[in-house]
């Protein structure tokens, strides 16, 4: 929404690293947090990536912001959003941007069956019980390897009796070998089915089975609740480096901000922003390190993780993995 003096107000729909470093480019932005506490996941994240950790950048954005935490966002319109808090329901004018995270796939989108015993942990439920000094198994089956499951990990692994990380995909800036620096096994496999009726006693995976007492689901995808015209972070693609979680809010920030005319996207694989400024032509892709992509017919050699790469100015873009 654009306001008679020619301001964007910005509605930010999400808490965290995102939200909260969107909002630092933009006074006239509010971050609207469902919990009591903004910050997300990178709130406890003290694993290092590129000498950067999470907790230090939510923390030096957070004084940057206006958050207003424990009201709920539940309908986005194109001129505002509707939201729910102790107060009631509140309508907010102004331009809505989704920085709501991710969320992790459930059990059915896995293809995991058997029985639904107690010991299965969403990542971000295990990672609010450790937070809050909890240990939640002794015997513990990670299934998904990326940051965000490391950094559970090596907090898990000062306390549990024995973990195993399984993944089918691989993690954009870790290695398997890395796993093992913290005492853990990685297997390379998808899991299948849940014994237990109680209790987790077994999972049965495509590289065996493996008795353990609790089962965590780490595979992610984005947290998208609403059609918004932008999204950033890891609402907007899973993105493990913080570091690129700020920069993704960077070009977003420059999108909406920026005068000129506009320029959208069309993709097979995770872009942000999906709208950009002629005047300002910069996307993050979705890719590994070594990948390829062809943008408007020119392919190029993806040289780091989540690359920044000049595009086109012109009406429409059109990238796809090469």
């Amino acid at each position: 929404m654009v306001s008679e003096k020619g301001e964007i107000k910005l509605l930010i729909i999400g808490g965290g690293l995102a939200g909260l470093s969107l909002a630092s480019y933009h006074e006239k932005s509010i971050v609207f947090e469902t919990r009591s506490r903004p910050g997300g996941f990178f709130l406890y994240d003290d694993l290092p990536v590129s000498r950067s950790r999470g907790k230090d950048l939510v923390s030096g954005f957070l004084s940057k912001a206006k958050v207003v935490t424990e009201r709920m966002v539940y309908r986005v319109e194109e001129n505002g959003v509707w939201t729910l808090g102790e107060t009631g329901t509140e309508f907010h004018k102004g331009m809505p941007v989704l920085a709501s995270g991710f969320r992790e796939k459930t059990t059915l989108e896995l293809g995991i069956y058997g029985y639904r015993p107690a010991g299965v942990f969403t990542l971000s439920s295990a990672w609010d019980f450790t937070n809050s000094g909890f240990l939640i198994g002794e015997r513990i089956l990670v299934y998904g390897f990326n940051h965000f499951s490391l950094s559970l990990v090596s907090k898990l692994s000062r306390l549990a009796e024995k973990i195993i990380v399984i993944y089918d995909e691989e993690s954009f800036i870790y290695k398997p070998d890395t796993l093992r620096e913290f005492g853990v096994e990685a297997v390379k496999g998808k899991v299948l089915y849940i014994e237990g009726k109680s209790r987790v006693e077994k999972v049965k995976t495509t590289a065996g089975e493996f008795a353990v007492d609790t089962l965590i689901l780490a595979c992610l995808t984005p947290l998208n609740m609403f059609t918004t015209r932008f999204a950033t972070g890891n609402a907007a693609m899973i993105i493990e480096d913080p570091l690129k979680v700020v920069e993704s809010s960077n070009l977003v920030a420059h999108a909406i901000l920026e005068p000129g005319e506009s320029g959208r996207i069309e993709s097979n694989i995770p872009v942000v922003p999906q709208t950009f400024k002629l005047r300002h032509p910069y996307v993050m892709l979705g890719l590994r390190e070594g990948f390829k992509a062809e943008i408007n017919g020119r392919t190029i050699t993806v040289d780091e993780p989540y690359p920044v790469v000049e595009i086109p100015a012109e009406k429409v873009v059109r990238i796809r993995a090469g």
